[in-house]
């Protein structure tokens, strides 16, 4: 079957993200026999008229849509991209007669409207890859796609109770390499500073406003074997020319023998990689903080939302104060540059425990400090249920709309308050506060090859001990 994978995102600052999962899917369907092109939209100044062209030259009888962010989820100025999938969508229809499938974690949040306003023939829920072949062998036979798990369809999507996706792979090293030869990753190291790399799929943790393990990637941590995760760095540098990796995985270092593992691999090899990824302060300790070091870790990014415990408590994270202090410690004793990515707003947040968590990270010294403020609330979440219960949803729950949490009487004080430690104090980043301008600025940064994350150039900006 021909086959056309779209890699629909087109979002570009902080910066262009490789669609790795695009490549994923396009790699599985390859293997299973297809016929496979990948389009990537992120660098397209019309996005829909290249999508066009592309279904007049090659004719797919199946076009894929990988879905990746269903908005920009910065408070207040978030925007939702359904208007610009449904113009992909129209291109399609318009320039081709084969079936259209929607995939991605947005296509996989809202299944119904999706399907309802895009007009999209199926839907693939959560990673995919066995899904979406099962659905082409499915179609080829002429067999009905919406019994398949996994699997959407508009008749189905009107059914009561929520869709479930398709059972996971169990085995990550029997999945195939991503397809790099059909999307070049080094593009993306030019434009962004680094390319994509995931060693492991799921989420241990329990964070109240992510549908992670419920919708996504499962509740349990699967594991790439470290043998070929240093085997595939390898080709990407040796084959793709590629000097610095970004490690998707939701936290590396969980569970932290795993991401030792990893770490004791790559210096084995004697791989020479810049490479970065995101990390948690639960379990984070001096032997991890060298290690990462030493095998070519230049930064980790802690997603840390608060300093205050009973924030934390709020937000069901699994660390708290002492950890995140401990954490920072070992990066500190190890040279390892760190951001902290703080979420305000959350359960139990006040204008009190907001300037703590501001003095506590102060204090630490992070390279630089994301802050956000509001949280994005998602279906199926328990964040959502709170919202419920507290009269800020109706029963119905969150929609594809953008829609934020602030806790009680923060609403007319939260955004103030983060925009005057946006301006006072040095190395912070208010994303819903980004200048015109900040995206000329990162291509010029990239264009003189800086690279890894943005944040690390902000270490230049914090105050002297």
């Amino acid at each position: 079957m021909q086959v056309l994978v779209v890699a629909a995102n087109t979002i570009r600052y902080p910066a262009p993200v490789y669609p790795l999962g695009a490549a994923c899917i396009a790699a599985a369907l390859r293997e299973a026999g297809h016929e496979i092109s990948l389009l990537d939209l992120g660098f397209e100044r019309a996005p829909a008229a290249a999508l066009g062209r592309a279904v007049r030259r090659r004719r797919p009888a199946l076009t894929a849509l990988s879905l990746r962010n269903g908005d920009s989820t910065a408070y207040p100025t978030a925007r939702s991209f359904l208007p610009h999938f449904k113009a992909l969508a129209r291109s399609v229809r318009e320039h081709g007669s084969g079936q259209l499938v929607l995939g991605g974690p947005a296509a996989t949040l809202y299944p119904e409207p999706y399907l309802g306003e895009t007009g999209a023939d199926a839907l693939v829920l959560g990673e995919g890859e066995q899904t979406v072949v099962a659905l082409c062998a499915a179609l080829q036979r002429g067999d009905d796609v919406s019994v398949l798990p996994g699997v959407v369809t508009p008749a189905t999507a009107r059914l009561a109770g929520e869709p479930a996706a398709a059972e996971p792979a169990a085995d990550l090293d029997a999945l195939p390499e991503p397809a790099w030869d059909l999307l070049p990753p080094r593009r993306y190291l030019r434009r962004a500073g680094e390319a994509n790399f995931q060693t492991k799929r799921g989420c241990a943790f329990r964070c109240v406003y992510c549908p992670g393990p419920r919708r996504f990637e499962g509740p349990g941590l699967r594991l790439m074997s470290p043998e070929l995760v240093v085997g595939r760095l390898e080709r990407l540098v040796r084959q793709h020319g590629i000097d610095s990796v970004f490690l998707v995985d939701n936290v590396f270092n969980q569970p932290a023998d795993h991401a030792k593992a990893i770490c004791e691999a790559i210096v084995g090899s004697g791989l020479k990689l810049r490479w970065s990824c995101q990390l948690s302060p639960a379990g984070f300790d001096d032997e991890l903080a060298a290690l990462l070091v030493r095998a070519g870790c230049a930064s980790g990014d802690f997603g840390l939302d608060s300093a205050v415990d009973e924030v934390l408590e709020g937000l069901g994270k699994p660390f708290r104060l002492d950890d995140i202090e401990r954490a920072a410690a070992a990066c500190q004793r190890a040279g390892l540059r760190f951001c902290a990515s703080l979420l305000f707003g959350g359960p139990n947040e006040t204008l009190q425990t907001a300037q703590r968590t501001v003095e506590r990270i102060e204090a630490l010294r992070p390279t630089a400090v994301v802050a956000m403020g509001g949280i994005r609330i998602l279906p199926g979440t328990p964040l959502e249920r709170l919202a419920i219960e507290e009269g800020r949803l109706g029963p119905e729950g969150a929609g594809h709309e953008p829609v934020f949490y602030l806790s009680p009487g923060m609403e007319d004080t939260l955004l103030p308050f983060l925009r005057e430690k946006h301006q006072s104090l040095r190395g912070w980043v208010l994303p819903s506060e980004t200048p015109e301008a900040a995206p000329l600025w990162a291509d010029a940064l990239r264009f003189l090859g800086m690279r890894g994350p943005l944040w690390e150039l902000l270490r230049f900006r914090r105050r002297s001990p």
